[in-house]
């Protein structure tokens, strides 16, 4: 009857030491998976605090370069010169080009942005895609006769654009 009693904690023993090493291996395992999200996280949030940063700094930056460029636009607005007048159109367009980029929207060209956008985020999208439809015409035919009117409207939705996000 011993021999059965020691053959049964002996198959046992076996058996818990195989447990055992399972055991270990897993919460091994587990340990490390842990001690990398908890790393992972803190990456994470150092990333977002400067990305965060990043931001504000750009948009504080592109605030003022809009403002800047803005002015230049207005000046050429003054002067009532056609060529003026286009190159202010083409101006804005640059301007809204690089505000989409910061914003965060992805794309080749200023079209392509603009399709990511609703018209419950931009009251003026109808107005903003003429104007990029308008600069397009006078970028594919410079010789194209377009009503000076047209562009003071064009950059007039342009204007109401860069107003709403406060960047002029």
């Amino acid at each position: 009857m011993s021999n059965f009693f020691e053959t049964i904690v002996s198959f046992f023993s076996g058996i818990f030491s195989t447990v055992q090493f399972v055991a270990l291996l897993i919460s091994g395992a587990l340990a490390i998976g842990i001690i990398f999200v908890v790393s992972s996280l803190h990456t994470m949030r150092k990333e977002e605090v400067l990305l965060s940063r990043k931001l504000i700094l750009t948009e504080d930056l592109s605030s003022e370069i809009s403002s800047r460029a803005w002015r230049k636009i207005e000046q050429r607005l003054s002067t009532n010169d056609e060529a003026q007048l286009r190159l202010a159109l083409i101006e804005a367009d640059k301007i809204l080009d690089e505000i989409l980029k910061i914003s965060g929207h992805k794309g080749k060209t200023v079209a392509d942005k603009l399709s990511q956008i609703t018209s419950a985020e931009v009251s003026a999208l109808r107005e903003i895609l003429e104007a990029h439809d308008l600069k397009n015409q006078i970028i594919q035919d410079p010789e194209i006769e377009i009503v000076p009117e047209d562009i003071r409207r064009a950059l007039a939705a342009y204007k109401k654009f860069f107003t709403e996000r406060g960047l002029i």
